[in-house]
């Protein structure tokens, strides 16, 4: 049932994808022809919401959504939240939003479970945070495509967002989640996490395990680990400076900087 509800919910923005790439002509062409079709009036204000036109893209999601289109509504919904395109109303934003969410729309979960934990627009509730991602994690084992693709883009967004605000808490619990599936695309970000943090066991754990992923963050990190920890294991030095003889062959500048650190180190 919950596979049927999230496959249902994400129809129109499938729809969407499948046609984003054709030219506005031929696009629009089709669109006008099937505008019957809740999904089709939903990809016309996806098109314009793309290009930036939110008034416009409006007057589509606001058809769509009042025949409980779950896309259009969480669309409609930032809108409303943010003041795109209409005038800013916080509490009819997030109303839409719950509306999707509720349809199954994982875009929408996604969103809520952000809104809870920062208190914004409603009072922080760690609570109804947990309930949206657990609905979340439940999609991600769906072995849809779509949806699988969807799920690691938006955890890995939300990740991101956090970590550019400095609430790395939140960001580890994100990127923990992931690399506890083996998700090699969290490698990276988490170890760099896992270093804000000061989780050092953890830190080398996941450095380790990216650098043999030809993970450059993590070689790097991996790297400067070895280096930090020259008095106490010199041995590890000349591994330093391999991994970072490589990266820096391939031009990257961090590399090359921690690289002229540990040739003064071993000259003196």
């Amino acid at each position: 049932k919950l596979e049927e509800q999230a496959w249902k919910a994400c129809q129109s923005k499938l729809y969407y994808n499948e046609r984003k790439d054709l030219s506005n002509k031929e696009t629009d062409k089709l669109l006008d022809i099937s505008l019957s079709d809740i999904r089709a009036i939903t990809t016309k204000g996806l098109r314009l919401y793309d290009k930036g036109d939110f008034k416009n893209a409006t007057k589509y999601f606001n058809q769509a959504a009042s025949k409980n289109d779950p896309v259009a509504q969480y669309y409609l919904g930032l809108n409303h939240l943010f003041g795109f395109g209409e005038e800013k109303n916080v509490n009819k934003g997030i109303s839409l939003i719950k509306k999707s969410a509720n349809a199954g729309y994982i875009e929408a979960q996604l969103s809520l479970s952000n809104l809870y934990i920062t208190g914004y627009g409603v009072d922080v509730d760690i609570n109804k945070y947990q309930y949206w991602i657990e609905c979340i994690n439940k999609l991600s084992k769906i072995q849809n495509g779509y949806l699988r693709e969807n799920y690691e883009k938006l955890q890995m967004e939300q990740a991101l967002f956090y970590h550019s605000i400095d609430n790395h808490l939140l960001s580890y619990e994100i990127t923990k989640r992931e690399v506890q599936k083996s998700n090699v695309n969290f490698y990276g970000l988490h170890a760099v996490i896992c270093n804000k943090l000061n989780k050092n066991k953890e830190l080398l754990d996941i450095a380790q395990k990216g650098h043999q992923q030809s993970i450059d963050i993590c070689s790097e990190l991996l790297a400067f680990i070895y280096w930090v920890e020259k008095k106490e294991k010199p041995q590890n030095l000349p591994k330093a400076e391999n991994i970072l003889l490589k990266l820096s062959i391939n031009g990257n500048k961090r590399a090359q900087n921690l690289l002229g650190k540990i040739y003064k180190d071993l000259e003196k």
